[in-house]
């Protein structure tokens, strides 16, 4: 997938599960103000009030503020339709194309109030324009996408307008949070819907694919994070937890260990895994590293990050899982789809050249290219669960069930609510 520049009312939909992390790494430096532009930095945005002291809003501001208010427009039609029925499909047999009945024509009516058909296309027959409309819904939503009304794709449209509603209090909380933390320059790694954006200038400057950590292995929030350098042809050394869960037992059972190409290594020596019992043997005593090259778990590229739980940014040597509907399948780390682009951009705004990278990626050997601090871009690992798309919002699975509990701050008197939650 090539760089490409986006419009900012369809981000959201690329972003969906937003939420702001917990966990910073690094407080953001705030240069001197300029003492000729004290007055236009206090001064502001009509309405708005700032001390000497605060920094002026980045250049990402704008974005975000237009996230918030296409939230919070949706919001208010949601809590005005809270009393108001509503269409419920009837769970039954899997609905596909070429059925018909009365079911089918509670279908059409459930997408016509989603946005997903026309008014004039309530029906009890299920045709090829169903068929689209339930796929689009299922890309949206993360659903595996088949056409099918099987019992995922059922959960999903009768989700209840409460659910709806906390979705959109939760991401507009979130979004708030990291209004106040953003960068004019910064990559967002959306969990729930499995998207990043790299903004520059404020401006969406590409939108990566991404897979994160399933379930039982979530990608952890980060706010505040950087990636420090772009290591090239990368050695992967396996991490403790799928040394544990994976690798050891497979060992004890097989005598191997279903890394490609890797090094077994038992108190600093290197063993033939065949020829080891590993029954008694625990898996801080054993160290396996994998050999850099196409066949790498890491892939080609890898971007390293300042946390300290091993969380970093990586290409892979299985490309199809961006494919998949369902990308929550790592052990925690982030997979990028446009792993080579990425790469590009960063080490072009360090003063690197593309000929240099291409250079180093041929020679085969592992080489780390350094990004000079001015030039290393921050990253926020959030999770919004509904995203604006278009002229629709996007809703996404709670896939860590993240937003049970979120209470919001209710209104104050004097206007809008200031929506603060303990959901995180």
């Amino acid at each position: 997938m090539m760089e490409r520049l986006i419009g900012s009312c369809t981000v959201l939909g690329l972003l969906a599960g937003l939420a702001v992390p917990t966990l910073a790494n690094e407080q953001r430096e705030i240069e001197a103000t300029d003492p000729a532009t004290v007055h236009e930095d206090v001064v502001g945005a009509p309405g708005e009030v700032r001390t000497l002291d605060e920094p002026a809003p980045s250049l990402s501001d704008p974005l975000i503020v237009h996230w918030i208010e296409q939230l919070q427009t949706e919001l208010d039609r949601v809590e005005t339709q809270l009393e108001q029925p509503r269409t419920t499909v009837p769970a039954g047999a899997t609905m596909r194309e070429g059925d018909y009945g009365p079911g089918v024509d509670l279908l059409t009516r459930r997408l016509v109030e989603l946005g997903y058909l026309g008014e004039g296309d309530v029906r009890p027959v299920f045709d090829a324009d169903l068929t689209a409309a339930i796929e689009r819904f299922q890309t949206d939503t993360g659903l595996h996408v088949d056409g099918l009304v099987g019992p995922q794709t059922l959960a999903e449209l009768n989700r209840s307008l409460e659910d709806t509603r906390l979705s959109l209090l939760w991401t507009i909380d979130q979004m708030q949070q990291l209004r106040a933390e953003a960068y004019d320059d910064m990559l967002l790694v959306n969990v729930p819907s499995t998207r990043s954006l790299l903004i520059e200038d404020g401006h969406v400057a590409m939108d990566i694919t991404t897979a994160v950590g399933r379930y039982t292995r979530q990608t952890p929030l980060l706010q505040n994070d950087r990636i420090i350098n772009v290591t090239l042809n990368p050695r992967w050394s396996v991490p403790s937890t799928i040394m544990r869960e994976d690798v050891l037992p497979l060992l004890r059972a097989e005598g191997r260990t279903g890394v490609y190409d890797a090094q077994v290594f038992l108190g600093g020596e290197e063993v033939d895994p065949a020829e080891v019992d590993w029954s008694e043997i625990q898996p801080w005593q054993i160290y396996i590293r994998q050999s850099p090259g196409d066949h790498s778990a890491l892939g080609r590229y890898l971007f390293s990050l300042t946390n300290d739980q091993n969380i970093f940014i990586h290409d892979t040597n299985h490309h199809g899982v961006f494919q998949r509907a369902n990308r929550w399948i790592s052990s925690g780390c982030i997979r990028v789809e446009d792993a080579r682009d990425l790469a590009l951009y960063l080490i072009r705004r360090a003063g690197y050249t593309d000929e240099e990278l291409d250079r180093r990626l041929a020679s085969g050997v592992t080489q780390v290219m350094p990004l000079p601090e001015e030039f290393q871009v921050p990253v926020f690992v959030t999770y919004f669960t509904a995203t604006p798309d278009g002229d629709r919002i996007t809703y996404h699975r709670d896939i860590y069930d993240r937003t049970a509990g979120f209470q919001p701050v209710p209104p104050l008197a004097s206007g809008g609510p200031e929506l603060r939650g303990d959901g995180s």
